[in-house]
C-alpha cells in the first residue's frame, strides 16, 4: 500500500474502517430489498434525509488532504458519495484525487445491503477505477480500469469475496449498530474491487474531546480501536509508513441534533508522525455546524 493509502485516502477510510456488528455474510449479499418506509425499518433516519460531512487530515502537523462524505436516505434505500483530494506537498507531488459511490437498500432486519459500488482515483497522472455489482445469489461482479499488476500484490482468495460489503456501506452498518447499542465491537468483511480485508473494532471507552480550532465537535465520544486483517490485494512491499503504523483510533459520536453516529476524529500513529483527521463541518436535516459555514472544502 502506498503512503497515500494511509494519508490521502482517508475519505474512503473514514467510512470504511468502522464497523460495529458482525453481519451474516450470505444475508448481506442477498437481493436488495426496498420499501416506502425505509426510515422506519432501518431505525436510523427517515427517508429523504441528507447528511454531509467534511474532514481535514494532517500528517506530522502538515495539512495533507480534504474530504467530504454525503449520504442520502431514500424511499428505496441509500445513496452515498465520498470524495477527497490531496493538499500541500502531497498535492504538489501527486495531484491525488479520489471518489467513491455506493447505493443499496435494507434487508428486513435493517442491515444495509449494497447494490452497486464504484471508486476512482487519480495519482501522478494515472487513473484507476473499479465498479462492483452485487447479485441476488451473493456473487459480486467486478469491472476495472487500469488494474494493478497482480505480480506486485498479494493474491485474493476467490472464496473470500462473496458476502463482502463495500467500504461506504460499512458506515451505515456502523451507524445502525451504534444507534441500537451505542457500542463499537465486531468485525466486517470489506472488498473494494482491489483490496480484501476484515475490519475489527474494539471498545476502548469514552473520552471527552476538548474544543479546538480544527474541529466542530467537542464533547463525549466513543473511543474505538480499529484493526485490519489483510486478506489480499495489498502491495508485497509495504511502505515504511504502513509498516510502522501503530494504534488506529476512531472517535464516534452524533455531531449535531439527532444525526446518526459518525467518526468525529481519527488518530493513527506511525514512526514518522501522527495522522489526525478532524470533522470540520456537518449538515443534517437542514441544520449546519461548520468552522466556515457554506464552504466547499474540496474547492481550490
Amino acid at each position: 500500500m502506498r503512503v497515500y493509502s494511509c494519508i490521502a485516502g482517508f475519505a474512503v477510510l473514514v467510512i470504511s474502517f468502522t464497523a460495529a456488528a458482525q453481519p451474516d455474510r450470505a444475508a448481506v449479499a442477498t437481493a436488495v430489498q426496498s420499501s416506502a418506509a425505509v426510515g422506519d425499518r432501518t431505525g436510523i433516519v427517515p427517508s429523504g434525509t441528507e447528511l454531509a460531512l467534511q474532514y481535514e487530515a494532517y500528517f506530522g502537523g502538515f495539512h495533507v488532504a480534504s474530504g467530504r462524505t454525503e449520504i442520502q436516505w431514500t424511499d428505496d434505500g441509500y445513496r452515498a458519495t465520498a470524495r477527497a483530494r490531496a493538499r500541500g506537498l502531497l498535492d504538489w507531488y501527486a495531484g491525488w484525487v479520489g471518489e467513491a459511490q455506493s447505493q443499496g437498500g435494507f434487508m428486513d432486519d435493517g442491515q444495509p445491503a449494497p447494490a452497486r459500488h464504484s471508486n476512482e482515483g487519480f495519482w501522478r497522472g494515472n487513473t484507476r477505477a473499479n465498479e462492483l455489482t452485487y447479485g441476488a445469489d451473493g456473487t459480486i461482479a467486478l469491472q476495472q480500469v487500469s488494474p494493478p499488476d497482480p505480480n506486485k500484490l498479494t493474491p485474493i482468495p476467490e472464496d473470500t469475496i462473496p458476502g463482502t460489503i463495500d467500504p461506504i456501506t460499512a458506515i451505515l452498518t456502523l451507524s445502525r449498530a451504534l444507534r441500537d447499542a451505542y457500542e463499537c465491537a465486531g468485525e466486517l468483511p470489506v472488498y473494494d474491487g482491489r483490496r480484501r480485508y476484515d475490519l475489527t473494532l474494539e471498545p476502548v471507552g469514552r473520552r471527552v474531546l476538548e474544543p479546538n480550532s480544527y474541529s466542530v465537535f467537542s464533547g463525549e465520544a466513543l473511543e474505538c480501536r480499529v484493526s485490519v486483517e489483510r486478506i489480499g490485494g495489498f502491495r508485497l512491499e509495504q511502505s515504511r509508513y504502513t509498516e510502522t503504523a501503530g494504534e488506529r483510533i476512531v472517535f464516534v459520536a452524533s455531531p449535531i441534533g439527532d444525526a446518526p453516529p459518525v467518526p468525529v476524529r481519527i488518530h493513527v500513529e506511525t514512526d514518522y508522525g501522527d495522522l489526525i483527521v478532524h470533522l470540520t463541518a456537518v449538515r443534517y436535516d437542514g441544520a449546519e455546524v461548520a468552522l466556515e459555514p457554506g464552504k466547499d472544502n474540496l474547492a481550490d
